[in-house]
């Protein structure tokens, strides 16, 4: 369980990392954001999810090699 938990808080921590950058980055640059609006929430996104996924492996690799 402890595992599974700090794997959910790992998650939660890029997702709100994330979620304040699109913020900041939105209040700064509207210009940017008003061109390529959804190309560069799309791309955010892409990267946090893959970023998630590696944590998540490793994690899962841990856990088996520790078994």
């Amino acid at each position: 369980m402890g595992a599974m938990e700090g794997q959910l808080w790992i998650v939660f921590m890029w997702v709100s990392g994330v979620v304040c950058g699109i913020c900041v980055l939105m209040s700064e640059n509207d210009n940017i954001f008003n061109n390529n609006n959804n190309n560069i929430i799309i791309i955010i996104i892409i990267i946090m999810m893959i970023k998630i996924m590696k944590i998540i492996i490793i994690n899962n690799m841990i856990i088996i090699n520790n078994d």
